[in-house]
């Protein structure tokens, strides 16, 4: 089947280089495509994370071009804050009347447009006075169940039913006067539920919020989550980091207080959260006090968080809600001149119980602090960005960087960070080789896009980091470093040719036997080569085909064979008929063992999106399909089937499934209200 596969897309590459080599007409834009080529990059399964949910707000209430805010518009991935500042700066003579408007501007291609076109609009008309306030909103509604019983659900393990549920509203206003103090008085009012697989309650999860905006001040009541700076202090549980973005990815893209409505249980914030403005003074203060899960000790001690916001055991129940935290925080922002911003931010919290993690360094007690403060310029060709921070034991830690487009097919970037191992920066979110918050590392990042030739773009970076002290699982000091390249070829209007090589060696702890016969641990490096190669076919906005062919070679340093993983997928997706659109994709893997596995991006139900990692030998394939009913009214249907060779059991513990089949069925309803 591998071979096959292969054969096809060679003979697609055969086929697509006899055609017309036109390149100036700008290619169509898709929203989901769009999506899907900011978020591969992650290497987790992300469905449903607030990283997915803030893209897919983005796609579906896109930014006005006339009246977003530059900070608001480096929010979308390709928008470096050259070019937004770009923007602000062309509209302030006579207003944009259409995005493809942004052609103009010096800094954009038609390439770069047709990746940020869906995040964008223009309003051309105003609107209509209404006696109702109400402007609209949606209504989310998804189920997702396995096929296949898990061992938890027949030995009683799981106290809940097999069925996955998840349900949003939202609905808005249109900005109205109520009197001559309060004036374009506008609000907002979400609320999510969630159930997964194995949960009792049919709303094992809520979020919340009132968010209501005036003329200059705005008030979210309820959930919300908070994005300062480069992350030191605030940001969301999980975030940009390295990835094909080379560029603009490198610096966060912080919106200051927004509503939370995600599924994540972990770091949003409840409570209340006050931001106003003044003139281009703004303030914000906010408080929280919310559950936290973890496990807790015998002398009432939290020695370990628990994140996975599953909860279908009795021994999961006992760590929902085992302690809380109280948080006070503030946020003091200033434009002190054109181009320039300074921001300082804080919060003390306290927690119901002493929090002493599993590493050394991670001992909070009962009281945490953190502040810190960052400054930003941007100027026509360049942006400077840094962020210095405190925790409450007077331990600095820093990081910033450099964002430099001499001309409109350069760019550069530079980066570095030194995060101390003893820095305790709770709800922080930094950008590193380790996911989460600043802490351990320190490193240099440099990256580069070129415009080689109208028809070629590569993308590079390399990222030297190193982990100054031991944690949990090494207890040493280690490093490494991380090599990145993607070429991207236009082959033609309608096809386009990636080719992807990364290159990773970082230092692992491992248990080897001395010549005494006495087990010891040593650093071994571990190195890890991933070359990628995927063709895309568009001939009509109606048909999409797209393969895909990826290596992946593991080696540590001969304390463990060498291992190799292959991936071959096939993806089209069509319109047969006007409102229905249909995904198909068959994959096909072997790998040596998980250390060699290879991770598959993939659609997923509308404002979701999935990243499996893919293992041992087997095939997997799916059919998805959504139909638009009406205006109002779109329905979505996704089954996926996955099956490894000669395999007993498929997973572990209570998720074990016996057999060697592992298949899913979703449906999801979307309703537009306008």
């Amino acid at each position: 089947m591998i071979k096959l596969l292969l054969c096809v897309s060679a003979l697609q590459v055969q086929l697509v280089a006899q055609e017309s080599s036109s390149r100036d007409s700008i290619p169509r834009s898709d929203p989901e495509a769009q999506l899907e080529r900011v978020l591969e990059e992650a290497t987790q399964d992300a469905e449903d994370s607030q990283l997915i949910d803030l893209l897919s707000q983005l796609s579906e209430q896109p930014l006005d071009l006339n009246t977003a805010s530059a900070e608001e518009l480096t929010q979308i991935p390709e928008i470096s804050p050259m070019l937004a500042l770009e923007i602000v700066s062309f509209r302030q003579n006579r207003p944009f009347r259409a995005v493809d408007e942004l052609l103009l501007l010096e800094n954009v291609t038609p390439d770069l447009l047709q990746r940020v076109r869906p995040f964008l609009s223009v309003s051309v008309r105003s609107e209509p006075p209404l006696e109702f306030p109400i402007r609209g909103g949606s209504f989310r509604t998804r189920s997702v169940e396995d096929l296949q019983n898990r061992k938890g659900f027949t030995d009683g393990t799981f106290l809940g039913s097999p069925l996955k549920l998840y349900n949003r509203f939202i609905a808005r206003s249109r900005p109205f006067d109520v009197s001559d103090h309060f004036q374009k008085l506008a609000f907002e009012v979400g609320l999510l539920t969630e159930k997964d697989a194995g949960e009792r309650s049919l709303t094992d999860f809520k979020a919340g919020y009132v968010d209501v905006n005036l003329s200059s001040s705005r008030v979210i009541v309820g959930d919300f989550a908070v994005e300062t700076g480069e992350g030191m202090v605030f940001w969301r549980s999980i975030g940009f980091s390295k990835g094909s973005n080379v560029i603009s990815g490198i610096r966060k893209r912080g919106s200051g207080i927004r509503p939370y409505l995600s599924t994540d249980e972990n770091m949003y914030l409840r409570g209340i959260a006050a931001q106003h403005s003044l003139g281009t003074v703004q303030m914000t203060v906010l408080y929280s006090e919310k559950p936290l899960n973890g496990s807790v000790d015998g002398q009432g001690v939290v020695t370990g968080l628990y994140s996975t916001g599953l909860f279908r055991s009795a021994s999961e129940e006992q760590r929902r809600g085992s302690f809380r935290e109280r948080l006070l925080g503030g946020i003091l922002s200033a434009e002190v001149l054109s181009g320039l911003q300074v921001r300082t931010s804080g919060y003390s919290a306290e927690f119901s119980r002493p929090v002493s993690l599993s590493s050394d360094a991670q001992r909070f007690g009962r009281n945490t602090s953190a502040g810190g403060v960052d400054i930003a310029y941007t100027g026509r060709h360049f942006s400077l960005f840094a962020e210095a921070a405190m925790d409450e034991n007077r331990t600095f830690a820093g990081v910033g960087g450099l964002l430099y487009q001499p001309r409109q097919d350069v760019s550069m970037s530079l980066l570095m960070r030194s995060y101390p191992a003893g820095f305790l920066s709770f709800h922080g979110f930094g950008f590193g080789e380790s996911s989460g918050p600043p802490q351990n590392e320190s490193g240099f990042y440099v990256g580069a896009k070129l415009r080689i030739a109208p028809w070629w773009i590569m993308s590079t970076y390399v990222d030297q980091f190193i982990f100054p002290r031991h944690s949990t699982n090494l207890r040493l000091r280690s490093g490494g470093h991380d090599l990145f390249t993607l070429s991207d070829f236009r082959l033609g209007r309608k096809t386009s040719l990636q080719l992807q090589m990364k290159w990773k060696e970082k230092e692992t702890s491992t248990t080897v036997v001395d010549a005494s016969g006495r087990l010891q641990r040593v650093l071994t490096p571990r190195k890890q080569e991933n070359y990628r190669i995927t063709l895309d076919f568009n001939p009509s906005i109606t048909f999409r085909w797209r393969s895909r062919v990826e290596m992946a070679f593991v080696s540590q340093g001969g304390a463990k064979p060498a291992e190799t993983g292959l991936l071959v997928f096939q993806d089209v997706r069509i319109i047969p008929i006007s409102r229905l659109l249909m995904n198909a994709r068959v994959i096909m893997f072997d790998t040596d063992s998980f250390e060699s596995r290879v991770y598959e991006f993939e659609n997923d139900l509308p404002g979701s999106f999935s990243n499996p990692a893919l293992f041992d030998k087997g095939m997997r394939w799916y059919v998805m399909m959504r139909y638009e009913v009406a205006m109002w009214m779109d329905i979505s249907a996704k089954y996926s089937h996955t099956i490894k060779d000669r395999a007993r059991t498929i997973s572990s513990g209570a998720s074990e499934i016996l057999g060697d089949v592992d298949n899913r069925l979703s449906f999801q309803l979307d309703i537009l209200f306008r």
